[in-house]
């Protein structure tokens, strides 16, 4: 099953079984970019693995922003984590998950 999240002009399609999720640009029909979501040993979000094309920032922190909301809305999680290879070792980065909606 996958579900579809759509905000902007990129599409975010997560898979729930294997938590891949694949992000197209609108009107496209290959992915430009893939991810995984994995569970923290505290029940938080470790998005990791992110493969994606050089990006401009503007672009990169529309691209962090949606990851986040897929995470959040999609899955559930309160927290999380970004996970990186940056020069041949890894870095953690916190993910500040939005504040929750009021009624």
């Amino acid at each position: 099953m996958a579900i579809t999240h759509h905000l902007g002009k990129l599409i975010i399609v997560s898979e729930r079984l294997s938590t891949l999720c694949k992000v197209y640009r609108e009107g496209e029909d290959t992915h430009f970019a893939q991810y995984l979501v994995q569970t923290g040993e505290i029940g938080e979000a470790i998005i990791k693995g992110l493969e994606s094309p050089e990006m401009s920032m503007r672009a990169r922190v529309e691209l962090n922003k949606r990851i986040k909301e897929v995470a959040e809305d999609d899955f559930g999680y309160k927290s999380g984590k970004y996970q990186r290879n940056k020069r041949g070792g890894f870095i953690t980065a916190k993910a500040i998950m939005n504040p929750p909606k009021k009624k």
